[in-house]
């Protein structure tokens, strides 16, 4: 499959698919059916099965490379829905199905805590509850929770975790909001950090939305956004502050990182913003011409914040 090709399928699922919850439908594999407001997704490494997540429902969802969603979702956790808290964010192990682990970050209502926890995967259900990796900060604030996950090129799963509405945090070190944080795949911190036996990664985040590998590159690239202006998308590099609260955007005291500059591309060149909003409306008439429900930008589910996260990613390798 191709990265356009799979960029396709993504943005189908993740852009159309709002609204019905999925575990309503009926029993058997429709590309038509419909997900609960789904906020992340990751592709197993042979392209052949797509895992996302429903952040209202708490189901971890598959869907096959044609775009099939699979009735039964993979997994299901209890989940504290509200704001920006719920199901958040979902990583296949880079050596899967060897390594049969889906890792999956959510809000857990009983605890009023964010947790990242890992499932063993048998087929396409998972095996048993899930083993918990990191018991992340508070969700009682709703907002700046984080949860975006991917893995590095070195193996290792980096995870997004927002400063929870409590700005200092984000330039504490011994606090994990507002930071990337990177752990080794059962959780354990790597003795490479930059700072020994701290899962640290990265400092001064404070709303991050997501978190991309570059595949041609194995550069890292984080999204967060700013309190009314100044959002970024940020390069990461081993123990860099990227400036919050001290400073929004660029422009930051000596030592902080500036944002970069790129939100989509086309080969080496980075796209305009008319340009970037041009593809997404061609994806939309695809997805129409294949015969999925209708979209378009003055639809409400284009606008709301669970596709405009979802899309983003889609389209970045589009």
């Amino acid at each position: 499959m191709t990265r356009r090709s799979a960029a396709l399928v993504a943005a189908t699922l993740l852009l159309t698919f709002n609204g019905t919850p999925a575990h309503a439908a009926s029993g058997s594999p429709s590309r038509f059916l419909r997900a609960e407001q789904p906020v992340s997704m990751a592709w197993t490494p042979d392209g052949t099965r797509l895992f996302f997540d429903e952040q209202a429902t708490g189901d971890v969802r598959v869907a096959t490379a044609d775009g099939t969603v699979l009735p039964q979702p993979f997994a299901h956790l209890d989940v504290d829905a509200s704001s920006e808290t719920g199901l958040l964010g979902v990583a296949v192990d880079p050596g899967f199905p060897q390594q049969p682990w889906i890792y999956v970050y959510y809000s857990d209502p009983t605890l009023g805590l964010n947790r990242l926890v890992r499932f063993r995967a048998d087929g396409d259900v998972a095996a048993g509850p899930p083993q918990v990796l990191l018991e992340g900060l508070g969700s009682q604030n709703r907002y700046h929770n984080g949860g975006a996950l991917v893995f590095g090129p070195d193996g290792m799963l980096y995870v997004t975790v927002g400063e929870s509405h409590e700005p200092s945090f984000a330039q504490d070190p011994n606090s994990i909001g507002g930071k990337v944080l990177r752990l080794e795949p059962d959780g354990s911190v790597p003795p490479d950090n930059p700072i020994a036996g701290n899962p640290l990664f990265t400092f001064g985040h404070r709303n991050s939305f997501g978190i991309c590998l570059d595949p041609a590159t194995g550069d890292l690239w984080e999204t967060e956004n700013g309190p009314t202006s100044d959002d970024e998308i940020n390069l990461l590099r081993p123990g860099g502050n990227y400036g919050w609260p001290n400073v929004m955007g660029s422009g930051g005291p000596e030592g902080a990182i500036d944002p970069g500059r790129v939100a989509m591309r086309d080969g080496d060149r980075a796209l305009t913003f008319a340009e970037a909003q041009a593809m997404t409306k061609q994806i939309a008439v695809a997805m129409a011409q294949a015969g999925f429900a209708r979209v378009s930008p003055n639809d409400p589910a284009y606008g709301a914040t669970a596709s405009r996260r979802a899309i983003s990613s889609a389209i970045t390798w589009a």
